[in-house]
């Protein structure tokens, strides 16, 4: 296996404002993958449902068939988790309490956002909703789906994932065990076909979609050790093929009648990570599109928090009434676009530089003098 090649700060030639983007391909990633699950409800909530797909259509191949857009898009974020997450307890400062903060003040105020948002939209669009008390609660703790309450937006259900993912690595931070992904995809990979064997035998639901994540996420700190010079290349061609092969029993047991479009769509989300991870370099070799990047990946928490509520109201208020799937597109795509830049900027990033300041210590005192 060739050496991958490594995306170093992009240096003058770029400007002052890009120099502190390293990793300009997963703010691509990120921000064409909220995206793309914005286009996914458009197309299995307003355009069609998930049972009127015309089979052998664009959308069937595409979207929600035989491959599986919104779950691609969710693959690749959990890899882009995996990638950055764990990092941020490897530095020399790092620590649970900072590590804590940082993640709270990251997700939580947008996410509240989102919610208020939500009951804001709906009652301008006239849909109909009614959202219980102890629903509500639950889904401002982010913890709803462990006390077992509905999700009040879909997309939520990746948040808590996203949570098991943190607490995690915050345990194998604690123990010292962060730095060995090799024996936790070794961990992981039996569990998950353990879970996926339960799953197929009993016809209950259980939660194996937990488990491919955490996988994913795995593989991706693994491909950012990597990137960091601390992990070889044999280690990422065994962890990438022991998850690429695991995948193909985990699927087969757990989601049989969906079988082929659950491999397809989980292969095509790592081959998209990886084949990007080869070519890191030149997602920032122009500065147009390095801009573009950028601004995609800033967006695309607002983005993946707003589409689907933004979606009501192009649905209710333009598309029953005017039809033009294109234009209704487009008209989504514009307004999410536009509202995620405020929510980044006027949400998340005083936000995010309020946790910087909550978790860094204060210098010492200057001793008093006589």
């Amino acid at each position: 296996m060739p050496n991958i090649p490594v995306t170093r700060p992009a240096g003058k030639a770029l400007g002052e404002s890009l120099k502190k983007e390293r990793y300009v391909f997963i703010n691509a990633l990120r921000g064409i993958a909220a995206l793309l699950v914005v286009v996914f409800h458009m197309q299995i909530h307003t355009f069609y449902t998930e049972d009127t797909i015309p089979q052998g259509s664009f959308t069937w191949w595409f979207v929600y068939g035989f491959f599986d857009l919104g779950k691609y898009a969710v693959g690749v974020f959990f890899m882009v988790s995996g990638f950055l997450i764990p990092a941020t307890l490897r530095g020399s400062s790092a620590s649970l309490r900072k590590f804590a903060i940082h993640r709270f003040f990251r997700l939580y105020p947008a996410y509240w956002f989102s919610i208020a948002f939500f009951f804001l939209i709906y009652k301008i669009s006239g849909e109909p909703t009614s959202v219980a008390p102890s629903v509500l609660v639950a889904n401002l703790t982010m913890l709803q789906k462990f006390v077992g309450r509905p999700d009040i937006i879909g997309v939520f259900w990746t948040l808590q994932i996203e949570l098991i993912f943190y607490l995690l690595c915050a345990a194998l931070f604690a123990v010292k065990k962060l730095d060995n992904q090799w024996g936790i995809l070794l961990t992981l990979t039996p569990l998950g076909l353990l879970a996926a064997a339960a799953r197929y035998v009993t016809h209950k639901p259980i939660p194996v979609a937990i488990l491919i994540a955490l996988m994913l996420m795995f593989l991706g700190d693994t491909l950012r050790t990597h990137f960091d010079g601390k992990t070889p290349n044999d280690q990422v061609v065994k962890s990438l093929a022991l998850v690429l092969i695991s995948i193909i029993p985990i699927c087969y047991l757990g989601y049989r009648e969906e079988f082929t479009r659950y491999l397809v769509t989980y292969f095509a989300a790592v081959g998209t990570f990886y084949v990007s991870f080869l070519g890191a370099s030149k997602f920032d070799a122009n500065e147009f599109f390095c801009r573009i990047w950028n601004f995609l990946g800033d967006i695309s928490y607002g983005v993946y928090l707003t589409g689907a509520v933004l979606q009501v109201a192009v649905t209710n208020l333009f598309y029953r009434q005017y039809g033009m799937p294109a234009v209704s597109m487009a008209l989504l795509l514009s307004l999410v676009i536009g509202l995620s830049y405020l929510v980044y900027r006027f949400v998340e990033q005083p936000f995010i530089r309020l946790g910087r300041t909550l978790s860094t210590p204060k210098p010492p005192a200057p001793p008093a003098q006589a």
